[in-house]
């Protein structure tokens, strides 16, 4: 839905509105993976490594009293800042610092309502709940695609969309009595902030290795090229959903067998990343087979030069399985410190492996070729940094994903049989 929004968006408004949009999206997007990087990791493991209810209680007060703190600050500073600059930034500038702080102070619940259910596993719940947010910001996308909405208009639907939802997950999905029962003490929200202090520094410079590539593409090389590396990654973004669906079920189930069989830990951790990489192979491999015809289907055949990039991009996805595995079992045995060096030692690889290669004449295919070295290094760091409590093999890997693959395979046939 967002890649079709986004499409539509494209076609629907001017370059400068689409552009005040995208800006917007981009604060309150890294506002809310700052708040989502300091808190949702420490309560999904803190909540799993209990079975107490007051004890998970207090720790989902911690985490609700927190994300109000760091929405309520984020919301000053965005009405503040756009009101002092409301002349330099334009006409819509204070109305988008206001829809802004009132996207983070409405999302609260919501967020809250994510990260708890996460933790629960409840998984059906949270795609409804990502439906109640996508469904009316998609509608005003067809919209804004027929002029019957402005960019500005798309924004307030943004912001109600966030406040619906937090209505909704409150009623449905916590409750009213337990947000109104909520107590905490200052050891909760000392432990959130003790793990979350590196976990959100992991997740900040995640989003910087992500787009590190174009902050440097566009100085050097120009916004054409910067265009032209957007389209494989547009791409590449619709290959992460499963991956990122996989990892956030993956999270914490590893922190339970942890906590409750840790001679498991190890296998699991090998057995999951085996699985994640099998299924990720036929998806590589097509991206690869097909990358000419799916960058000219998505971007158009100016675009068509841009096919290496993609291919660059398929390798590099196939090596994920490795590294995102490696920094949640880092997150799961409470090292969450080292995993924030091994993305800190990404970032380096990339920034300087970019600025080598576009300085000795390299272009988008050379920085391409860059990532695949960036993920090497985050692979070879993070199981470094595991070395004292995991010992893995690429066979066993490939060996117990395969196993799992047909495990899942028979069990499925089974159900459908039945």
């Amino acid at each position: 839905m967002g890649v079709l929004g986004f499409a539509l968006l494209a076609r629907g408004l001017s370059e400068g509105d689409l552009g005040q949009w995208a800006f917007f999206l981009m604060l309150y997007t890294l506002f809310d993976v700052f708040r989502s990087g300091l808190i949702s990791n420490g309560l999904i493991k803190l909540y799993n490594e209990t079975t107490d209810p007051l004890r998970r209680q207090r720790i989902r007060s911690a985490a609700f009293e927190l994300s109000w703190v760091l929405s309520l600050l984020a919301a000053f500073g965005a009405v503040t800042a756009t009101w002092i600059f409301r002349e330099s930034w334009g006409e819509h500038a204070f109305a988008l610092g206001v829809a802004g702080g009132l996207s983070a102070l409405g999302s609260v619940p919501y967020s809250l309502s994510l990260w708890t259910l996460n933790a629960q596993a409840r998984y059906r719940e949270i795609l409804s709940l990502r439906l109640v947010l996508q469904v009316p910001v998609f509608v005003a996308s067809i919209l804004i695609f027929n002029h019957s909405v402005s960019w500005i208009g798309l924004v307030w639907i943004y912001t109600g969309a966030h406040v619906l939802t937090s209505l909704v997950s409150s009623v449905f999905c916590i409750g009213w009595p337990r947000w109104l029962g909520m107590r905490t003490v200052r050891a909760e929200r000392q432990e959130l902030l003790q793990f979350g202090r590196y976990s959100v520094g992991t997740v900040l410079g995640s989003s910087l290795l992500k787009s590190s590539d174009g902050l440097i593409l566009m100085p050097i090389l120009g916004p054409a090229a910067v265009a032209a590396y957007n389209v494989p990654e547009r791409l590449l973004g619709l290959l992460e959903i499963p991956v990122r669906s996989f990892i956030q079920t993956a999270y914490p189930r590893l922190v339970r067998i942890r906590q409750e069989a840790e001679s498991e830990f190890a296998t699991s951790v090998q057995r999951e990343t085996g699985l994640l990489f099998v299924l990720l192979i036929p998806f590589v491999a097509m991206v690869w087979a097909f990358a000419p015809s799916l960058v000219v289907l998505l971007g158009g055949a100016q675009y068509r030069d841009s096919a290496p990039v993609l291919r660059f991009f398929a390798v590099y996805m196939a090596l994920i399985p490795f590294d995102r595995l490696s920094g949640i079992a880092l997150d799961a045995y409470g090292r969450p410190q080292w995993n924030l060096v091994k993305v800190v030692g990404m970032l380096v690889v990339n920034l300087l492996g970019d600025w080598i290669v576009l300085h000795m004449g390299g272009g988008i295919r050379e920085v391409a070729a860059v990532s695949v070295l960036t993920f090497g290094s985050g692979i070879a760091l993070g199981y470094f940094f595991l070395r004292d409590k995991l010992r893995f093999s690429f066979i066993g890997i490939i060996s117990d994903g395969w196993k799992e693959v047909l495990r899942l395979g028979k069990r499925f046939t089974g159900q459908i049989s039945g």
